[in-house]
This record gives structure tokens, C-alpha cells and sequence, in this order.
């Protein structure tokens, strides 16, 4: 599911801007922020680090600044690497929100989404009432869906929409939740709200995936073939796999090998593209293609295996007090 994100900070961000005038000057590019951000898109991600890393140093009391460097980063999907600066922005500016929210963002891509659950818990209360309020709570549900905690989680996209009931990215997040608890007739509701204009990409063949679900075959087929022609490419390959994996399920796979295929071809590492290769192979009678693509298989499913546990391992270490529940709403690995 995607993320919130805050409108795009300037390369700089004084604090007097933030919180004195109410028509601030434009702000001017940091030289040293460009520079770095400049090496980075090159492609010289170490060397860019590194001078963020002495710019950090150097503007350690700059809040505004942090926060920018902060949302660089996570924009160029540098979550790790932008959890100090958002970190040390959320101390210097406690009542800047959006500080707040690079802190969950980055924390929760960075696989620690306790942490996060708690900065944008933390970080609704304090916001409530404001223009920050809809993106923090919408944050807080998803850190919670990611642990899991889907009804709770439920709860925080009711209010996220309640506060902003227009959004699209609500809405398609709420009906997805409701389709991972079995609501399906609120899955089809929320997902046919997300396709009003302008509509989140995903939404159409979500659809058709919480059609399926419902035995409602025919128009969820439909609903895969006139989506899957517009799709943008982010989007394609796990709109394709759920086709493909329909078509399987309904005893089409020759139908179904091809889409795979092409799959795999364009992302090696989709696992249960390999997965539903290997049973189409072997469906259709090839039996030494399927045992090479079950091989694949089996090796991905292993290096999951190991994520998993040292995930589950990092979060004893980090939280040894934590409930003897909390690692077990790590969400297994499936299909959707």
C-alpha cells in the first residue's frame, strides 16, 4: 500500500520560517544540501552520505533544514540513512508536524514499524486538530496494519477519513484492510470509491482480486483484463501475477504460463511468481522447467525464512519487554 506524503519541503527550511511570519520569504537551496543531493543522482549514494552525514554535523541546531534532508531522502527511498535528521528535527521542532511524520515514514521503511506505530501515535495526539492530523492518523493505520493489527487498524483509516473523506489513498488503504479481514463487501465498496477521479492506480485490480474472492469470476476477469491494459509499471507486475494466478486457480494454466514468465523475467525475485511457475510447468507437462523453477523457489523461500527471523530477532533485542505477542503480528509472507 502506498504511503502519505507531505507536501515537498523547499532545500531549505529555516526555523524562523517555520514558525514566525506569515508570508515568509522564498527559500533559498542550501549549496551544500544541492551539492550532496546533486552527487547522489549521479550515483554516488556513499559519497552523498557521506557529505549529508558532515552536513548533519554541522547544522545540528537548523530543524528546518534536517527535516528537508530528512525528506530528500526518503524520497530517494534512503529510509535508514534519513531516520537521525528527522529524528533530531522532531527535538528541535516538536510542534512541527511534518517532522514528525519523516520520523514514522522513515522508521517504518526501515522494518522498525513498533517504533513508528508509537511516534505517529504519539504524534496524532499531539497534532490533533490540526492541518496534520488526517496524514498521522492515516500513518498510525498503517503501522498498525503492518503489525497485523488490522482491526485497530481499521479504526484509524474510519478516522482518517472521517477527517479528509475524499481521499483516495484513504480510502483504497481502508478497503484493502477490510479485504485482509474478510469484509469483502467493504472491500469492493472502498475500492470502488477508489477509482473515483482522481483514482488511486491500484484500485481497479484490487477489485477484481476481492471480486475473485467472492466467487464473482466472470466480472472480476473482466475487471483484470481492462485494468491491466493501463496500468503504470510500478503497478504491473503484481496486477499481472494476481491474473495470472486467477487464471491458474481456474484450471488455466496455459493461459496463466506465459504472464508468469514474463513475471519472473521482469522481477527475479518474485517468489511466488517462481511459485505458480513451477505448477504451471508441471500442469502443462514440463516437467524439467518446473523442477528448476521450483528450486528457485525453494532458495527465495529460504532467504524470506532468514528475513523473517532476524527481523523477529532484531524486535527481542530492541524491545525485550515487549509483549510476547508483538512478534507475532510480524504479517507472514502470502500471496496478496
Amino acid at each position: 500500500m502506498r504511503r502519505a506524503r507531505p507536501i515537498k519541503f523547499a532545500l531549505v527550511l529555516t526555523l524562523a520560517g517555520i514558525a514566525g511570519a506569515q508570508t515568509p520569504p522564498a527559500p533559498q537551496p542550501d549549496p551544500r544540501l544541492a551539492a550532496a543531493l546533486q552527487r547522489y543522482d549521479r550515483g554516488d549514494r556513499d559519497g552523498a552520505k557521506q557529505e549529508l552525514e558532515r552536513l548533519r554535523v554541522a547544522a545540528k541546531d537548523d530543524g528546518g533544514l534536517l527535516v528537508t534532508i530528512a525528506d530528500e531522502l526518503e524520497t530517494r527511498h534512503e529510509y535508514a540513512a534519513a531516520e537521525p535528521f528527522a529524528r533530531r528535527a522532531t527535538e528541535l521542532m516538536p510542534d512541527f508536524g511534518p517532522a514528525h511524520m519523516r520520523l514514522g515514514v522513515s522508521l517504518i521503511f526501515s522494518d522498525r514499524v513498533l517504533e513508528a506505530e508509537q511516534v505517529f501515535r504519539a504524534a496524532a495526539k499531539r497534532f490533533s486538530g490540526t492541518q496534520d492530523e488526517p496524514d498521522l492518523v492515516f500513518n498510525l493505520g498503517m503501522a498498525c496494519a503492518m503489525q497485523n493489527k488490522r482491526t485497530e487498524a481499521g479504526e484509524w483509516f474510519a478516522k482518517a477519513l472521517a477527517l479528509r473523506p475524499k481521499e483516495n489513498l484513504y480510502r483504497f488503504s481502508a478497503a484493502e484492510n477490510d479485504r485482509n479481514l474478510k469484509r469483502f463487501k467493504e472491500a469492493e465498496a472502498g475500492f470502488r470509491l477508489a477509482m473515483v477521479e482522481p483514482r488511486h492506480p491500484d484500485a481497479g485490480w484490487k477489485l477484481a482480486v476481492t471480486l475473485a474472492e467472492m466467487e464473482r469470476y466472470e466480472e472480476a476477469e473482466a475487471l483484470f483484463r481492462t485494468q491491466l491494459r493501463d496500468l503504470p509499471p510500478a503497478s504491473r507486475v503484481n496486477a499481472g501475477f494476481e491474473y495470472a494466478a486467477f487464471l491458474f486457480d481456474r484450471g488455466r494454466a496455459a493461459e496463466a504460463l506465459p504472464m508468469l514468465e514474463s513475471i519472473v523475467k521482469a522481477r527475479p525475485g518474485h517468489r511466488l511468481g517462481w511459485y505458480y511457475l513451477a505448477r504451471s510447468y508441471r500442469a502443462v507437462g514440463r516437467k524439467e522447467d518446473a523442477a528448476a523453477a521450483v528450486k528457485r523457489y525453494q532458495a527465495l523461500q529460504a532467504e524470506a525464512d532468514r528475513s523473517e527471523d532476524e527481523y523477529l530477532l532484531s524486535l527481542i533485542r530492541t524491545h525485550p519487554t515487549a509483549p510476547a505477542s508483538a512478534s507475532e503480528q510480524k504479517e507472514m509472507p502470502s500471496r496478496r
